[in-house]
C-alpha cells in the first residue's frame, strides 16, 4: 500500500465537492471524497462506461486500490492526454464537436437519473483530432426538480459562442472565450449579433431572449425565495421516468440546435489557399525533401507553426510523428481538423499566434499552462512563415527566431523566402520602417547565433530555401 500523505493537487483541481486531481509518478490521479466513494465506484465500474471508455469518448482509467490519499476513500488512475489544449485554441467545428459529445453523454445517461453537474469545455481535451471527456467527477446523481442544472453554463460555453461562430464572428469570439471566465453571456450575444443574424438561427429567441425576460420578471415580480420553491415542487411531482423522458427530449432538442450551427465559408482569408496558389511541380519537391529530412530524423513529436490547410502537418503525421499545428487563421485550422478527423490522423490543430501564444493564466497564472511548455516539440516547421512577420508585423529575424526556438527540442525546418518572389510582392511593406536587412546573410546568421548546427537543404525553387537547425 502506497500512502500520499501530503498531496499536490493540480493547480486547477480546487473547488469540487466531489473530488480532487493530482499528479503522482508520472501519472494522473483522480481522488473521490468518501461521501461519493460508493456512487462512483459503481458508475465506474458499470458496463456502460466501460462502452464508452473504450470508444474513447470518456478517458479510460484504472482502479488503484494500492494507492491511499488522506481525506480520499476511492483513487483512479487516468490516461494522460499529451498537449493541453483550451476551448479558446479551438476552432469552430472542435467546439460544436465537444457540445456535441457533452449532450450525448447526457442522454447516454438519462435512463440511469444521472446527469453532468456542470456544462464546459474544460471537460474535454482533444486527443488529436478526438474529444475525450476527462472530467469523470462531473457525473452526478440528477438533482429532483431541475431538468439541467447546467443549462446556462451549457450556453454560455457551448451554444452562444457557436451562434456567434456561424456569424463568421471567430476572431473576437475566440477572444471572447479566453478573456470570460464564465463563458459569453447572453446579453453579450444580443449586442453583438445581426437583427439577420439573429432570424438565421432555430430558437434563437427561446435560448436567448426568453430565459432573460423570465429571469427580469420573475425577479421584479416575484419573491424568488417563494417562486423557486414553487418551481420546484411542480417538477417534483413529475415521476422519475417522465422526468427522465423529459430531461431526454430536452437534451435532444438542444442537440438539434447544436447540429445546424457551424462557420460559414465566408470566413475564408486571403491565405487559406496559399498552397493552392503555390505552382504544383514546386510544392511537391518542397513535400519531397521536407518528407526525406522528417522520416531521416524520426521525431517523436512535430510542431508545424503557419501550418495553413496543413499539408505539411499531414506528412509528418504519415511519417508516424505526433503533431501540433498552430495558424491564426480559423478557417484553415477547421478545414485541417475535419481531414484529420476524417483519416484518423494523429494532428492537433490549434487557433494560435506564435507572435501571442497562450500565456500561463488563471490562479497565479498557473492554473492553465502555457503554450511553450505544452507543446514544445522534437521537430518544429517553420514554413513560408518569417516573410509574413517581417513585412506585415514589423519583426526582424532575431526575434522570429526566438520565439520558434521556445517550442523547439531538437530541430528546426525552417524557410526563407527572398525579396523576389511573387508570394512576398503581395505584402504590403510599412513605409516607416527599414527592410534592408531582408537577405539571406542576415537569416543565415540570426539562425546560428540561437542554433548550433545550421543547414542549407536540397534546392527547390530559385526564390526559396529550406533551412535545418539543430538545438
Amino acid at each position: 500500500m502506497v500512502k500520499i500523505i501530503d498531496p499536490k493537487f493540480d493547480n486547477a483541481s480546487y473547488i469540487d465537492p466531489r473530488g480532487r486531481v493530482l499528479h503522482y509518478a508520472g501519472g494522473i490521479l483522480r481522488a473521490f471524497f468518501p461521501e461519493t466513494a460508493v456512487f462512483y465506484k459503481e458508475l465506474l465500474s458499470s458496463n456502460k462506461m466501460a462502452t464508452l471508455t473504450k470508444q474513447g469518448r470518456i478517458i479510460d482509467f484504472d482502479f488503484m486500490p494500492d494507492i491511499e490519499i488522506k481525506g480520499f476513500s476511492l483513487v483512479v488512475r487516468q490516461r494522460e492526454i499529451l498537449n493541453l489544449n483550451y476551448c479558446f485554441e479551438w476552432s469552430p467545428t472542435m467546439l460544436k464537436d465537444a457540445a456535441l459529445l457533452t449532450l450525448d453523454l447526457a442522454i447516454d445517461f438519462c435512463d440511469d437519473d444521472i446527469f453532468l453537474q456542470d456544462a464546459t469545455p474544460y471537460n474535454i481535451l482533444f486527443d488529436s483530432a478526438k474529444p475525450t471527456f476527462i472530467d469523470l467527477c462531473s457525473f452526478a446523481p440528477a438533482i429532483s426538480g431541475y431538468i439541467w442544472s447546467a443549462y446556462q453554463q451549457f450556453c454560455n460555453f457551448f451554444l452562444f459562442p457557436l451562434y456567434l461562430f456561424n456569424c463568421g464572428d471567430l476572431d473576437l469570439t475566440t477572444q471572447l472565450m479566453k478573456n470570460c471566465n464564465e463563458g459569453i453571456s447572453a446579453e453579450a450575444v444580443i449586442r453583438i449579433m445581426s437583427f439577420s443574424d439573429k432570424a438565421k438561427i432555430p430558437r434563437y429567441f427561446a435560448r436567448v431572449f426568453l430565459p432573460k425576460i423570465m429571469s427580469q420578471a420573475i425577479s421584479i415580480s416575484f419573491n424568488q425565495t417563494k417562486i423557486r420553491p414553487l418551481l420546484s415542487h411542480l417538477m417534483e411531482t413529475k415521476k422519475k421516468a417522465e422526468l427522465q423522458k423529459i430531461r431526454k427530449k430536452f437534451f435532444k432538442g438542444l442537440k438539434k440546435d447544436i447540429l445546424y450551427l457551424g462557420a460559414p465559408d465566408k470566413t475564408k482569408k486571403l491565405w487559406s489557399n496559399y498552397y493552392q496558389q503555390t505552382e504544383q511541380d514546386i510544392l511537391q519537391k518542397k513535400l519531397g525533401i521536407i518528407d526525406s529530412v522528417t522520416k531521416s530524423l524520426n521525431p517523436k513529436t512535430v510542431l508545424d507553426i503557419g501550418c495553413n490547410r496543413g499539408e505539411f502537418s499531414i506528412l509528418a503525421a504519415k511519417t508516424g510523428a505526433r503533431v501540433v499545428a498552430f495558424d491564426t487563421d480559423s478557417y484553415c485550422i477547421d478545414m485541417l481538423y475535419k481531414k484529420a478527423k476524417s483519416e484518423n490522423l494523429a494532428i492537433l490543430s490549434l487557433v494560435m499566434d506564435i507572435l501571442n501564444p497562450t500565456a500561463g493564466m488563471g490562479w497565479r497564472g498557473m492554473q492553465f499552462k502555457n503554450a511553450q511548455e505544452r507543446f514544445k516539440s522534437e521537430m518544429v516547421y517553420a514554413l513560408a512563415l518569417t516573410h509574413h512577420l517581417v513585412f506585415l508585423k514589423g519583426l526582424n529575424f532575431m526575434r522570429i527566431i526566438q520565439s520558434i526556438k521556445d517550442f523547439c527540442g531538437k530541430w528546426l525546418i525552417i524557410e526563407y523566402i527572398s525579396c523576389d518572389d511573387p508570394q512576398v510582392k503581395l505584402l504590403p511593406p510599412r513605409p516607416s520602417l527599414d527592410y534592408s536587412f531582408y537577405n539571406q546573410d542576415n537569416f543565415l546568421k540570426a539562425l546560428s547565433e540561437q542554433f548550433s548546427e545550421v543547414s542549407i537543404l536540397p534546392k527547390y525553387s530559385d526564390t526559396r530555401i529550406l533551412m535545418l537547425a539543430k538545438v
